[in-house]
């Protein structure tokens, strides 16, 4: 077998094992995703009052925070930079840095294991969390990068549909278009940026040429989600596209 033929079974064998893997985890139970993978652990997340509580350790290695117990007062401390939270076991009583907040649900210990109200861990550590439901699976999105809404991928009369060799076609914003969050060629990155925040993936150069691109909520290891795809050329919008 050639060279290249071997490439191409092992790339089909990658791509079927990592679909194999994300329809196995929409087993109806709550899963959650961060950044671009699912999260890893020996014990379940659980939603309790309509909130979200998440293993803290697994959290902390898949954010890259660092996390401390003390046993005494049943207190989970997390730090990450300059940002410091304090929770404490069956309390709702919470801190973020010299800030007293309070909790909807406070956390808990399940199967030897202290778990953490996701949001607000999250959202104080500056990440974006989003929630919804895979057809009958619960799923959490815990991401560093803003997801796009349905509405910002919505394709109308701004842009051209274009065929592509029997795939999903896809979607050009015409010369007089402007995307949903009032974006027009002729743009600069910060402009796009501004609008849409943090980019799911950045391929710029030197000299600011390259794409920056944005997704909806997606499955791991599949080619789920629709992207949105902005090129820039010298720090300029010359071209806008959607994927599906």
């Amino acid at each position: 077998m050639g060279k290249r033929a071997l490439f191409l079974v092992m790339l089909a064998i990658l791509l079927f094992t990592g679909v194999s893997q994300a329809n196995a985890a929409m087993d109806g139970s709550l899963h959650i995703i961060v950044n671009t993978d699912f999260l890893v652990s020996d014990v379940q997340p659980i939603i309790k009052n309509g909130r979200t509580l998440a293993p803290v350790r697994a959290l902390a290695g898949a954010l890259d925070f660092n996390v401390s117990w003390v046993a005494a007062s049943k207190t989970v401390i997390i730090t990450k930079g300059e940002e410091t939270i304090k929770l404490t076991i069956n309390k709702k009583k919470a801190f973020v840095n010299s800030d007293y907040l309070t909790l909807d649900v406070p956390p808990q210990i399940v199967s030897g294991r202290a778990l953490v109200p996701l949001r607000f861990v999250s959202e104080a550590l500056g990440l974006n969390a989003k929630y919804d439901k895979w057809g009958e699976t619960p799923l959490v999105w815990i991401t560093e990068f803003h997801l796009l809404k349905a509405a910002d991928v919505k394709t109308d009369e701004n842009y051209t549909r274009l065929e592509n060799d029997g795939l999903p076609p896809f979607y050009k914003l015409k010369q007089n278009g402007e995307t949903a969050r009032h974006i027009r060629l002729g743009a600069t990155i910060s402009m796009v940026k501004d609008a849409y925040g943090v980019p799911f993936k950045q391929d710029l150069d030197a000299a600011n040429s390259g794409t920056i691109s944005y997704t909806t909520k997606f499955l791991p290891r599949t080619d789920s989600g629709i992207r949105m795809i902005f090129e820039f050329e010298n720090a300029i919008l010359k071209a806008v596209t959607i994927s599906f």
